[in-house]
């Protein structure tokens, strides 16, 4: 290695910190590639026609679909109008693709409650740019993280659409609780009292795309055009805020871990730098959070420096509000050991609905009511981490103690809110619970994108009662909250007002959906994620149905024409969907705790398959054996609404 002599002009310093950069790139690259090269010579070279072909693309939706409804952001019709055609939408996908005519569409981006009115930007992708990112990044990853150790990790289900055996499947909280085993492994070093932990400052923001490219590039030897329509897709969604530049940095925060997976890859020269605490088994990372154990704070010190020099080569920097060196007992009391070994046991006593539970529901409540009186004062940063766990085995076992603080909650560790909403859909309807969430809806503490998403997926899925009382304040808060009127705040995003129009299609009456189909028809200029929700409801009534497909028609967005193409055929020809249409327009099983509900994204269907008269018949005796089925729910949980909207459905002429 030559010695450089640094001269003290600016530029020449400046063009030395380049040269270093580029080097130290160089360096890792050649080294990570020899060594998997090496080894995977017999591998198949990735190329675009055997990564996005037809087979592959499908064992992605698969995957997607999976997991598709317990996403924040998703299709009016929880993408039946695409699997309506799937084998016409994957080949056409994959034609396009290698016809190089494939363009990426604007993503949504929604932000995430964090904590203290801060946010995250959450990204989410049309379904075909989503099966093509996932395609590429699942194909790659086996390659890309080959050789990792196991003290890193980085996925909520590390799971792959790929030869991925059902069993080794894991919850994103098993894969956290596995962390922590992990980290508590690596404290039980000898003469290591002492932990440095430290994360990285807007880590996806800033990963850089050239340094990625050429990772990638080196470690997987892919064909260059499969490259370069990852890359393509990736620069598509960066972010650029008043069209500023397009600086090549950043990931999408998207749910499915494809950015998880380059990502993870981006920071393996950073874990290389440890290779001897690796060894020692004192390193453990996270995505972007590392914990090293050191004997002292002084080597602490030093090993934080060793720290920002490695991300500094990688264009990172560490978060220097969370980088500290602290005693080793006080960071394990910190993820409070003794509380989620407690919630394990539980978990995995209520696996099997049919047994026995080992753990009593009254000694679940005392303990969760001894976790909540810890004072204020006492909680530690990752309490409401815990909190969630508690609400998740609350819904679980039955408990019925956090009915009562469910809305203070949400106000106060908003970040909580999937997993605060999913536990409430587990109660019996009360009336004084809807009357503080639709206060919650109009009120200042409804600041968050993503929490007013999952209040309204709460309200269109929680089991309400066919009471008119009930349903006209429902309906009447949503179009005040709809049109921003007698005080109520404008909705956070075009999404949230697509859910109000289901609301209001659901518990609202013909004067309702006159005033939404006023100021949708006013109003020419809409986004597209909001129009697709007016569409699919208007095509659901009598009156507007034609002029919402004539609005449809005109509307240059992909999504929209798929929508418009399957409604238009559902309303002239439903038998062609038959059966795809009665796996969607079904009575779905929700557990635990055990009851069926109907999906109120289907419930405009329910009516526009009756337009047609020669399979109304059929449709009705089908729709029969829906209701059946969802009376079959024993009370308190018993979807009385969509009940009632169905039989009024069969017995209209």
């Amino acid at each position: 290695m030559p010695k450089w002599t640094i001269a003290s002009s600016p530029a020449t310093l400046g063009q030395f910190l380049i040269l270093r950069w580029v080097l130290t790139e160089r360096a890792w690259a050649d080294v990570v590639y020899h060594r998997t090269r090496s080894s995977d010579k017999a591998e198949v070279q990735l190329t675009v026609d055997k990564v996005i072909s037809e087979e592959m693309l499908r064992q992605v939706w698969k995957a997607v679909k999976k997991s598709y409804h317990d996403q924040l952001i998703r299709d009016p019709l929880d993408l039946l109008a695409f699997e309506a055609n799937l084998d016409t939408n994957l080949k056409q996908l994959e034609f396009t693709i290698r016809d190089n005519r494939y363009r990426p569409i604007p993503h949504t981006v929604v932000r995430a409650a964090k904590r203290d009115g801060m946010t995250r930007p959450l990204s989410f992708l049309e379904i075909t740019d989503t099966l093509v990112l996932k395609a590429i990044t699942d194909a790659m990853q086996g390659v890309l993280h080959k050789g990792f150790p196991s003290c890193v990790g980085f996925a909520r289900s590390q799971q792959k659409s790929f030869d991925t055996d059902e069993e080794d499947y894991e919850t994103w909280i098993q894969a956290w609780l596995r962390h922590q085993r992990v980290v508590k492994d690596l404290l039980e070093q000898k003469g290591c009292e002492w932990v440095v932990e430290s994360d990285i400052g807007n880590f996806f923001l800033s990963v850089n795309h050239r340094p990625l490219h050429q990772l990638v590039a080196q470690r997987t030897g892919a064909e260059e055009r499969l490259i370069n329509l990852l890359f393509f897709i990736l620069e598509s969604m960066t972010w650029r805020p008043a069209y500023s530049e397009n600086r090549h940095v950043g990931l999408p925060q998207e749910n499915y871990d494809a950015s998880r997976i380059l990502a993870h890859a981006f920071l393996q020269p950073v874990d290389m730098r440890f290779q001897s605490e690796i060894e020692g088994g004192r390193y453990a990372r996270w995505v972007d959070d590392f914990v090293i154990a050191v004997p002292n704070p002084q080597e602490g010190r030093s090993v934080l420096r060793r720290l920002e020099q490695a991300l500094e080569d990688r264009g990172l920097f560490p978060n220097s509000a969370k980088s500290k060196v602290v005693k080793a007992q006080d960071f394990v009391e910190s993820l409070y050991p003794e509380w989620n070994a407690f919630l394990d046991r539980v978990h995995e006593s209520t696996k099997n609905l049919h047994k026995k539970h080992d753990i009593s529901r009254s000694t679940f409540d005392k303990k969760l009511n001894a976790f909540l009186g810890i004072p204020e004062k006492e909680r530690l940063k990752t309490w409401d981490r815990v909190l969630r766990r508690f609400y998740t085995e609350s819904r679980r076992i039955g408990s019925a103690i956090l009915e009562n603080h469910a809305i203070r909650h949400l106000r106060e560790f908003s970040a909580c809110a999937p997993k605060i909403m999913s536990y409430l859909l587990g109660r019996p309807f009360s009336r004084e619970l809807l009357q503080d969430i639709l206060a919650y809806l109009k009120s200042q503490d409804n600041i968050y994108q993503d929490v007013e998403i999952w209040v309204y997926e709460f309200l269109l899925a929680w089991c309400f009662p066919a009471d008119s009382a009930v349903t006209q304040l429902v309906a009447d808060n949503c179009l005040d909250h709809f049109f921003a009127r007698n005080s109520h705040p404008k909705p956070l995003t075009e999404h949230a007002r697509g859910l109000i129009s289901l609301m209001l299609y659901k518990f609202g009456t013909t004067h309702h959906i006159a005033e939404l189909a006023k100021a949708f028809f006013t109003n020419r200029v809409h986004d597209p994620t909001f129009a697709r929700y007016v569409i699919c409801v208007l095509a659901g009534t009598d009156t507007y149905r034609e002029d919402a497909f004539a609005a449809a028609e005109k509307f240059e967005d992909r999504a929209m024409r798929r929508l418009h193409s399957f409604l238009t055929t559902v309303a002239r020809e439903p038998q062609a969907f038959k059966n795809t249409l009665k796996q969607y327009v079904t009575a779905q099983k929700r557990t635990p705790p055990t009851y069926f509900f109907f999906p109120a994204r289907m419930l405009p269907l329910v009516r526009l398959v009756r337009t047609n008269r020669p399979f109304r018949l059929e449709w009705d005796r089908y729709l029969g054996s829906v209701v059946k089925r969802l009376k079959s729910s024993e009370q308190p949980l018993y979807d009385e609404k969509s009940i009632q909207f169905i039989a009024q459905e069969i017995s209209r002429p």
